[in-house]
Formats: structure tokens, C-alpha cells, sequence
């Protein structure tokens, strides 16, 4: 059981975090989040 919560845990945050990246790449221009797409894919 703990093992279980501690990955849904820590994958919920890495969740979270994708989110806000992906939210503050449509807040830049065009160009920079081509190029933060581009530097994680």
C-alpha cells in the first residue's frame, strides 16, 4: 500500500508540473514555445 500511494503521490506532482509548463508555454509567443517543444521532445 505505501509503495502504491508514494507513485500515485509523486506521479500526481510530475502531473502537476507538466501542467504548468504546458500552461506557461501558451503564455509565450509562438517562437519560444516552438523552441520549448522542441527542447523537450
Amino acid at each position: 500500500m505505501p509503495d502504491i500511494l508514494s507513485v500515485i503521490f509523486i506521479s500526481s506532482i510530475l502531473f502537476f508540473h507538466s501542467g504548468l509548463i504546458i500552461s506557461n508555454a501558451t503564455l509565450l509567443s509562438n517562437e519560444c514555445s516552438l523552441e520549448l517543444y522542441a527542447f523537450v521532445l
